[in-house]
């Protein structure tokens, strides 16, 4: 009997996505091979009577092996050379002048005495393709003019620009971008689009509007409020950025699961106070999150933290235990499912590593390191003291702080060149101090629907928490040593790692249990 199936597709399905992605692989020979195979291990079983486990496996490496190839397919049917175009390879540098319709929530990514620069991107409609895969903009605007939308058509007239950054392994990424200017663009047509978006991302610029009520004067608070709550990381300072990457802790940044903790934490309160019984609660919680997920961007990280939480309160609706690892699998094999890319998208990376690593890692170190006091099981349990309360809250943080850097390091050298020794203290200062901005930012919404004076004092602590916050990263990735520059290991070496470590929290498990 194979244990956690779905984790096994999954990982099938991973597998023949990534060969998709780097390899041209013949399908139809495979498909043929497979289909054969399978025909043939139906018929073996059928006359030999052979055994019913051996069989099951056997049907079962079939199964994945499927998965495997649907991957692969699914990777050739998305890059066909009529699928797709790309305008930022097939429009030459320099002066342009395009058309195309906002197809995100714009972003003010900088701020002058005249005006903002907003960030978006547009799916250009003056092509001869209708399929044309959309364009970064950049567009200066006047503050006295109304700003870009989601769903607006524009008429942009600027430069467009190539900008090539070199890696240390010695690998290139281009990053096209149209930098257009207000005074020679023009809003076409408005109200594009779906209304479903319209509405969200306008339920989006209004909590922002919330959030940074009463402190506008001080951006940086403001930058980091929107980015960690509403997922508007393009306002960021790239200094700031720097500093985060540097600690090993802009993994904050990505709306996943502490997000749909704290938003499900104060729906389940309201659903308390009105009476409504715990297997109901999915039939409200699945709206608002799904809401949120949309809200921020549709981020691979917030998708997987919404498809997860969904599964669990689905459990409990159908009076069924969630799995973690199960759920995880769902996820990915349905992110994969909708958009075969995103295997390569560091936000999804990220987001799977990182709750694989902690889902199996943590719960070892916290029973090590904050062990509960076994007691005589037929009499109450006594309240332990303030002095052990808090000390294990600070042995779970360090678990959790030790559990992150293990699992983040090495893709943090991949992928940012960076190994950070400073990241078990930066997680230690980041996670509570993200955890209170998210529900004093929540509060803060709640209550500035109604009354906008004490959502005003909840955003100044707010702004004081995120100040503490970049102030804290700034200072740990100064420190000398406490990080460097390191070449990109090897995709071999990241997966030997990762084995390792998972051997290594299995035994360290079994020793604990």
């Amino acid at each position: 009997m194979i244990h956690r199936p779905l984790v096994v597709l999954s990982l099938a399905g991973i597998a023949g996505t990534a060969i998709g992605l780097n390899r041209e692989v013949p399908v139809a020979p495979l498909a043929f091979l497979i289909a054969t195979s399978a025909i043939f291990t139906t018929i073996a079983g059928w006359v030999t009577h052979e055994k019913k486990g051996s069989h099951a496996l056997n049907v079962a490496a079939l199964i994945a092996a499927s998965v495997a190839m649907a991957g692969i397919a699914a990777i050739h049917a998305n890059t066909r050379p009529d699928a797709v175009c790309d305008i930022s390879t097939s429009l030459p540098a320099g002066p342009v002048e395009i058309t195309g319709m906002i197809i995100d929530d714009p972003v003010v990514t900088r701020e002058f005495k005249w005006g903002e620069q907003w960030s978006f991107r547009a799916r250009i409609t003056n092509s001869s393709s209708s399929a044309c895969a959309p364009l970064e903009i950049s567009m200066y605007q006047a503050a006295h003019r109304e700003p870009p939308a989601y769903g607006d058509t524009w008429s942009f007239g600027g430069d467009l620009r190539r900008h090539v950054y070199q890696r240390r392994d010695g690998h290139q990424h281009t990053n096209t971008v149209v930098n257009a200017m207000g005074s020679t663009s023009q809003r076409i047509a408005r109200g594009g689009g779906t209304p479903v978006l319209r509405a969200v991302y306008g339920g989006r610029r209004m909590a922002s509007d919330l959030l940074c009520h009463d402190i506008q004067d001080r951006p940086e608070a403001r930058r980091i409020i929107n980015s960690l709550l509403l997922g508007y990381r393009r306002q960021m300072d790239p200094a700031m950025y720097k500093a985060f990457a540097a600690t090993g802790t802009v993994h904050i940044f990505a709306i996943s699961g502490s997000h749909v903790v704290v938003l499900a934490g104060i729906v389940i309160v309201g659903l308390m106070a009105m009476g409504i019984q715990r297997p109901s609660w999915f039939f409200f919680l699945a709206p608002i999150l799904i809401g949120f997920t949309a809200a921020t961007g549709m981020q691979p990280s917030a998708v997987r933290a919404c498809i997860m939480a969904l599964i669990f309160w689905g459990a409990v609706r159908l009076n069924r235990t969630g799995d973690i690892f199960c759920a995880l699998a769902l996820s990915a094999m349905a992110i994969l499912a909708w958009d075969p890319a995103n295997l390569k998208d560091l936000g999804f990376i990220l987001s799977f590593v990182a709750v694989f690593g902690l889902a199996i890692l943590y719960p070892p170190l916290a029973a090590r390191w904050a062990p509960r006091a076994e007691g005589d099981h037929f009499e109450l349990p006594k309240p332990a003291p303030w002095h052990r309360h808090w000390r294990d809250e600070i042995m779970k943080l360090l678990a959790s702080s030790t559990a992150a850097w293990f699992v983040s390091t090495p893709l943090t050298a991949y992928y940012f060149n960076m190994f950070s020794l400073v990241a078990l203290i930066g997680n230690m200062v980041v996670i509570p101090l993200a955890f209170l901005i998210m529900v004093a930012g929540s509060l803060s919404l709640l209550v500035g629907m109604v009354w906008l004076w004490p959502a005003a004092i909840l955003n100044h602590a707010n702004a004081l928490l995120a100040e503490l916050m970049a102030d804290s990263m700034r200072v740990l990735a100064t420190l000398p040593g406490g990080h460097w520059e390191v070449d990109s290991p090897a995709p071999l070496i990241l997966v030997m790692y990762y084995v390792l470590l998972a051997w290594s929290a299995r035994k360290l498990a079994v020793k604990t249990s």
